[in-house]
């Protein structure tokens, strides 16, 4: 499996407790990983780079050129089109999947490569991930006079996909007004088998140690009352969507440090 790893100038300020964890707990040392970005971040795809050094068996990276929107969801889709790509085209003879790890994704524990791997190997679907909810709003009127409604299921967008992607989706090819996971729900379902490894908690922050567990807050009301602030559960090897680095700081022991390029 390899492991996909895409970064930007917006989530710069959490690469290096991504690595702090992975230091913590363990790469991956004997799989393959490939840093994206656009080429306007090559130094910082570079710098993380350097970071990771030691944590996989080989470190590659991808910059692409393409211009491409500006703006969420558009961007974040662009990102995973342009890899999409480049997998299929590079990776496909090599790796039957790729790890789509965006990096507010942090480990938990060690082992959590192994667990995917073995987990996605005895599903036998080509996607894994988290089931989710969908919620949609209509385009037509502004997002706070937008009420929310049932959309079916999706997976998380950060999961397992098949490099080969165009055996299984058309849409992913496409850059909709909304996410590429809920663009392309009704091809990636059917396909997919949920897994408890990856815990998502959407957009979250200021985790600490409460009632006997580790828990968190809300970053923002955006969700109009959906919450995501789980606590984080014992049966979790990885956890999405921390936004502010209080995980990493739970997770990693004071003596680990993170490596400074000289």
């Amino acid at each position: 499996m390899l492991i996909v790893l895409p970064i930007s100038e917006h989530d710069a300020h959490l690469l290096p407790d991504f690595a702090r964890v992975l230091a913590k707990f363990g790469g991956a040392k004997e799989a393959e990983a490939l840093i994206v970005s656009h080429v306007s971040n090559s130094e910082l795809i570079e710098q993380f780079k350097f970071l990771l050094d030691e944590q996989f068996a080989q470190i590659n990276t991808f910059a692409f050129d393409a211009t491409g929107p500006k703006g969420w969801p558009r961007s974040c889709n662009h990102y995973f089109i342009q890899t999409a790509f480049h997998v299929e085209e590079k990776y496909a003879s090599k790796h039957q999947c790729f790890y789509f790890m965006e990096v507010d994704t942090l480990p938990l524990k060690k082992g959590w490569y192994e667990a995917l791997l073995t987990e996605y190997r005895l599903s036998g679907k080509p996607f894994m991930g988290v089931k989710e909810p969908t919620y949609l709003r209509r385009l037509d009127l502004p997002p706070d006079e937008s009420p929310l409604f049932d959309g079916g299921f999706h997976m998380v967008g950060t999961g397992i996909y098949p490099t080969q992607m165009s055996k299984y989706s058309i849409l992913y090819k496409y850059n909709p007004p909304v996410a590429w996971d809920v663009e392309m729900q009704l091809e990636v379902v059917p396909n997919m088998h949920p897994t408890n490894l990856i815990q998502h908690n959407w957009r979250t922050h200021n985790y600490r140690e409460g009632y006997g567990s580790i828990i968190c807050d809300d970053l923002s009301d955006k969700a109009k009352g959906l919450s995501h602030n789980k606590a984080v559960r014992s049966d979790a090897y990885l956890l999405h969507g921390c936004k502010d680095g209080s995980l990493a700081k739970l997770l990693v022991s004071e003596t680990v440090k993170p490596k400074v390029k000289k």
